[in-house]
C-alpha cells in the first residue's frame, strides 16, 4: 500500500494538512496507515503479507510537481520491491 506523510502523527504534518486545507486526505491517510498494521497483524499467521511504502516528499511528474520535486517514481517502486522480497517490515518511509 502506498501512504503519505500527511497521516503520519507529528505537529509538522498536522500544520502542513491545515495549511494545505487537506485535514480529511490527513484523516484517511492515518485510517490507511493504521488498516496496514491491523492487516498485517491478522494476516501474517496465513502467510499473507500487508506492507506500506510512506512517501513523505514531493514526486517528479506528479500533479503537484511544481517543478522541485525530489523523488523519482522509480525510487517507489524500487521500495516497494525491497518489501516485497524481504516480507518484514510493515511501514517503510521514503523522502
Amino acid at each position: 500500500m502506498t501512504n503519505g506523510g500527511l497521516g503520519l502523527f507529528d505537529a509538522q504534518a498536522d500544520a502542513l494538512a491545515v495549511q494545505w486545507g487537506a485535514p480529511g486526505l490527513a484523516v484517511a491517510n492515518s485510517a490507511k496507515h493504521k488498516l496496514v498494521g491491523l492487516l498485517s497483524a491478522k494476516l501474517r499467521g496465513e502467510g499473507v503479507y500487508v506492507g506500506e511504502v510512506v512517501v513523505l516528499s514531493m514526486v517528479n511528474g506528479t500533479p503537484f510537481d511544481d517543478g522541485k520535486a525530489t523523488l523519482e517514481p522509480s525510487a517507489i517502486a524500487d521500495k516497494f520491491w525491497q518489501l516485497y522480497l524481504g516480507r518484514s517490515e510493515v511501514s517503510v518511509s521514503l523522502q
